[in-house]
């Protein structure tokens, strides 16, 4: 295994970036149970696995720096992510993971840094499409989850070179739109206010 190569090879890590994720579109109520086990599967339990198992080899480091990657769908108000339930499902609960990783391994001098990339052009659709047909023997071909095409800028997949420099740089949330996401936070505390107002 990649674990046991590392052991006897004495490898030291510095970095573990996790851009692991998919994609899919469903209704609360009608999104078959074992597609979304698969869902967390890939986007919470195999980052969490790999943290798991390659921790050791970033302990040894002067300078161990861990990135995961979530989603603006992940935290704040869901109102413009329409029928993706089990995506959105599945960032809330690697936003959570997040949290309490990044809480406790600082404590070990381990930095950990969530990427929150937003409205940014790339092959996740397409590449998703193709797993479900694999793992999941779907017959649709098409893919879910486009990025918007009208009302809302898509950015090019080359804005990503800068969030190696943020991570690089320590910084714990990372975005390329990071006024979006504050939004989406503040919406989601206004109705929070408004409902708990109503109810007094």
């Amino acid at each position: 295994s990649l674990t046991e190569f590392f052991r006897k090879e004495s490898i030291q890590l510095d970095y573990l970036i996790i851009t692991i994720g998919i994609i899919d579109e469903g209704h609360s109520l009608l999104y078959p149970s074992q597609n979304l086990a698969w869902m967390l599967k890939i986007n919470v339990i195999a980052p969490y696995l790999l943290v798991q198992h390659l921790n050791p080899f970033l302990s040894k480091s002067d300078s161990p720096k861990i990135l995961l990657t979530g989603s603006a769908a992940g935290l704040g108000s869901t109102d413009d992510s329409s029928n993706l339930m089990p995506y959105i499902v599945c960032k809330h609960a690697l936003m959570g993971y997040f949290k309490v990783l990044h809480n406790e391994l600082s404590e070990q001098g381990i930095q950990v840094s969530l990427l929150l990339p937003n409205r940014i052009a790339g092959k996740l659709s397409e590449n998703s499409a193709t797993l479900r047909r694999t793992f999941l023997k779907e017959k649709d071909d098409f893919s879910k989850g486009l990025q918007p095409s009208t009302n809302k800028v898509v950015e090019a997949s080359n804005v990503a070179t800068g969030y190696i420099e943020d991570f690089l740089d320590g910084k714990t949330y990372i975005s390329n739109n990071p006024s979006i996401i504050l939004d989406k936070l503040q919406a989601e505390l206004d109705q929070m206010k408004q409902n708990w107002t109503s109810q007094v």
